[in-house]
């Protein structure tokens, strides 16, 4: 057997569940779309009796080619499955839609302790992928750390995270403030000396990293810090992703060249931005970016672009294109048409590509996308 999916019967608003074994990137959860604005049910911070998941495990052992687990629930992945994987299939890749470590929540007055299973998890060497919705507070006074805890899983914790998607989450419904206090910072996962092989400056390497929120250059450096971005394969970002962030991301190119990032790049550049940025500044900043990297095979961009980045996309990255997306958002700034003449540009300039969406074209389909050979 390569696959075992473990979910709830309820969980299926608001996500994609299909998994196709023949695709295993749809395995990582990277794919399922998420709505930062619908309140997912509440991890419990509980920990249950696992006695149920013995039939599981003991199935388990049955199958010594297990390849993956995909675990949709917002439970807590139980401490006897990862014992059993981590026993009998070492190598299988755990797959994780909901992640949570359940001690990261806690009263903003409590002691900050990391419970044993939470620290056997975050650690695994078979935890592959996951998807988390974080936020700063999981309900009036009471804090969630989840946000730091994977950021430090990403400097080597977890040493074969490859996938990593992050959504920002809205607030539990509470009567009173969400502080009394000052957010404490988090003390880290406090391993005991000698426990732990990681150090401060290690460094992860993520293959494909979803970040489904606003940031600034200085969050973008952070996580440039947890993860070698040479070895991202896609990258998606926003809304939100400022001017900041783009110039930060661009600078870290030219540093060192992102010469895996040659899949998927995808920036929703909304006006989020930082104080004294413009929806002028946006474009060029883009196709700065845009000529640093390596020629990308998808390239989805939403947000104030125009004539700068169009020319950068023509210039650097016509010779891998499959796929692009080119939204461009209202604005105060000069007007781009994606007009029949540009078309013509993509047509020749472009050999590789099956897909085009845009904004506010004349030449195209009302619902502005449409397959390459149809129009060829």
């Amino acid at each position: 057997m390569s696959l075992i999916q473990l979910e709830n019967a309820w969980e299926n608003f608001g996500w994609n569940s299909d998994v196709d074994e023949e695709a295993p990137e749809l395995f990582s959860g990277l794919n399922r779309v998420t709505n930062a604005n619908y309140l997912l049910p509440a991890p419990s911070t509980a920990w249950p009796d696992e006695s149920a998941w013995k039939p599981l495990a003991d199935l388990m052992k049955d199958f010594p080619a297990l390849r993956d687990v995909i675990f949709t629930s917002r439970d807590q992945f139980p401490r006897l499955l990862l014992s059993e994987l981590h026993e009998h299939h070492p190598h299988c890749r755990l797959h994780m839609h909901r992640f949570k470590l359940r001690s990261m929540i806690l009263p903003e007055s409590a002691e900050q302790k990391v419970h044993p299973d939470d620290i056997a998890l975050a650690t695994s060497p078979c935890l592959y992928s996951i998807v988390v919705q974080t936020q700063s507070y999981h309900s009036a006074q009471t804090l969630d750390y989840n946000l730091e805890a994977v950021m430090a899983m990403t400097k080597g914790l977890a040493p074969n995270l490859k996938n990593v998607s992050l959504t920002e989450g809205v607030h539990q419904s509470a009567p009173g403030s969400l502080s009394t206090i000052p957010r404490p910072q988090w003390k880290g996962f406090q391993f005991p000396a000698g426990k732990l092989n990681v150090t401060e400056s290690a460094i992860g390497r993520l293959e494909n990293l979803v970040l489904n929120y606003s940031l600034s250059g200085e969050q973008l450096l952070a996580w440039s810090s947890c993860t070698d971005f040479c070895h991202l394969r896609s990258m998606k970002a926003g809304p939100g992703f400022g001017v900041s962030a783009v110039r930060a991301l661009a600078e870290a190119s030219r540093e060192t060249p992102l010469s895996a990032l040659s899949t998927t790049l995808n920036l929703k550049l909304m006006p989020h931005y930082s104080f004294g940025e413009t929806d002028e500044m946006i474009d060029p900043a883009v196709a700065e970016l845009l000529q640093s990297l390596y020629p990308l095979e998808v390239l989805e961009l939403d947000g104030h672009i125009g004539e700068k980045s169009f020319e950068a996309i023509i210039t650097h990255h016509t010779k891998r294109l499959r796929k692009l997306t080119f939204i461009c958002q209202d604005s105060e700034a000069e007007i781009f048409e994606f007009t029949s003449e540009r078309v013509t540009q993509l047509s020749r300039e472009c050999l590789n590509i099956q897909m085009i969406g845009v904004r506010g074209s004349e030449v195209l389909e009302s619902n502005g996308f449409f397959d390459w050979e149809d129009w060829s």
